[in-house]
């Protein structure tokens, strides 16, 4: 809503966030205490600070991006997902050396906290007498059924957009293709 607000006005906002209560999958997981919760409400905000630093180029707005990237990091690594995207619309508005330094900004406040906890939990796993699995390992881990045969990515793909069906709901779908 954030973001929203800042580039369409708080009227669009509120509509955009009753369309958003109304989804199946956030009415569904909403309520969940988990996790997500707190990493969108980052997510959320450093839309917001993405959309004033797009308008204004102001430091203090690239700052407020980077803290709400590194807060959405210290909950969980799926915010890191967002910054490349926030980086591309940058970047496609023509705003190249904004985009650059957004890229390293936002990149080095999201990585800061996933580094420091890969470095805590090596030397706590150390003296535990554990050995945790390099990225290389974890990566094969989660990608196996893609790399040994065992699920095409044709098949994973149609399983998205089932998905995308099934959790969002096709008219959500269609009106997100259409932009």
């Amino acid at each position: 809503r954030c973001a929203v607000r800042e580039s369409h006005g708080p009227r669009t906002a509120l509509i955009a966030l009753a369309l958003a209560a109304a989804t199946p999958v956030l009415a569904f997981y909403g309520t969940l205490v988990n996790y997500e919760n707190p990493a969108l409400l980052c997510v959320a905000l450093a839309a917001g600070f993405h959309v004033r630093w797009l308008r204004d180029g102001r430091t203090a707005d690239l700052g407020q991006f980077a803290f709400a990237c590194c807060a959405g990091s210290c909950v969980t690594y799926a915010g890191a997902f967002f910054v490349p995207f926030f980086v591309l619309a940058t970047l496609s508005a023509g705003y190249i050396a904004r985009g650059v330094a957004q890229a390293l900004v936002g990149g080095a406040a999201t990585l800061a906290p996933l580094a420091a906890h890969a470095f805590w939990t090596s030397h706590v796993a150390k003296e535990i007498g554990q050995t945790l699995p390099t990225p290389g390992q974890r990566a094969r881990e989660l990608l196996n059924p893609l790399l040994d045969g065992s699920l095409s990515i044709a098949t994973w793909g149609i399983r998205q957009v089932e998905r995308l069906g099934t959790w969002i709901g096709w008219p959500l779908v269609a009106l997100a293709l259409a932009g």
